[in-house]
């Protein structure tokens, strides 16, 4: 039982020595400020000024950062609004920016094939080239642009011949790259022409082979070519072999034995299909070379 006493007597002494520590520092404190006066209350003042001017700075860094966050916010929404007006209101590619050219020409002409049939398409380019301006022994390129919601697609292979309603046989088409050019060679005529870029020969040779069904059929409207000029169907006329310019050759001849349509590879990455010799020789001497005029 005196142990039970001697606990409750500490337990009952605690809070008073606490209120006693309590008591002690508040009379300390006024004590100091009695004794050192001013000094003691500007150093309790100027503490008080630090946490003040901590608690700014934190509330400034969180201001800017709710800046920066909301400029973050306005750029990238300003970016995507100018990303799709600029698509939109985009200008056509002028004359002298083609995207195309594997020869290099004497006049570059883009021409807006938007909503074209192939009608339309075929008179755009008549027209294109007998506006050109060009005079004889000059070369003329033509590319092709079509406005979308996204801007102005590139000029490819598969668009070329999408606009002309052809399926290339299976055995060539992935063997053809998306560059190539069409254009004219002025001589006393306008000779059209098209060059064709591809990644494997002896692929892109047997699969040439097997579009020669129907090739001219295909192209005849492109390459102004009269199917029954001479009262006989040329499309059921089949190639053979020649020589044209030194190179061997897969010509169509007419009735009276002169070669109307070719192709032939000019190396081991380019094809060109042609209706004339002089178109051969020209191009020939241009491809490979950085000269302009």
């Amino acid at each position: 039982m005196p142990q039970a006493n001697s606990q409750n007597n500490l337990n009952t002494e605690l809070p008073k020595e606490n209120k006693k520590v309590m008591r002690t520092f508040s009379k300390d404190m006024a004590k100091m400020i009695q004794e050192k006066g001013g000094e003691a209350f500007r150093t309790i003042r100027a503490e008080q000024k630090v946490k003040e001017e901590e608690i700014k700075i934190e509330n400034h860094g969180a201001k800017l950062n709710l800046i920066f966050i909301i400029s973050g916010v306005i750029l990238i929404l300003t970016s995507i609004i100018s990303f799709f007006s600029f698509g939109k209101n985009k200008p056509i590619i002028q004359p002298g920016t083609p995207s195309n050219v594997i020869i290099f020409s004497d006049k570059d002409q883009a021409i807006d094939i938007t909503a074209l049939s192939k009608e339309k398409f075929l008179n755009l380019i008549n027209q294109t080239a007998s506006a050109s301006g060009l005079k004889e022994g000059e070369i003329l390129n033509i590319s092709l642009i079509e406005r979308t919601d996204l801007g102005d697609q590139k000029d490819n292979l598969d668009k070329f011949l999408s606009l002309l309603k052809i399926n290339l046989p299976t055995a060539l088409k992935p063997y053809l790259d998306k560059n190539y050019m069409f254009g004219f060679y002025y001589t006393t005529d306008r000779e059209p022409f098209l060059i064709l870029k591809v990644n494997s020969y002896p692929d892109a040779f047997t699969g040439m082979t097997a579009w020669e069904g129907s090739m001219l059929e295909d192209l005849h409207e492109l390459f102004l070519i009269d199917l029954n000029a001479e009262g006989i169907d040329l499309s059921k006329k089949r190639f053979e072999d020649d020589v044209i310019a030194n190179y061997d050759s897969r010509v169509i001849k007419n009735g009276v034995g002169e070669t109307i349509f070719f192709y032939t590879f000019l190396n081991d990455k380019t094809i060109l299909i042609s209706r004339s010799g002089e178109t051969l020789s020209e191009i020939v001497s241009r491809l490979g070379s950085p000269k302009t005029k």
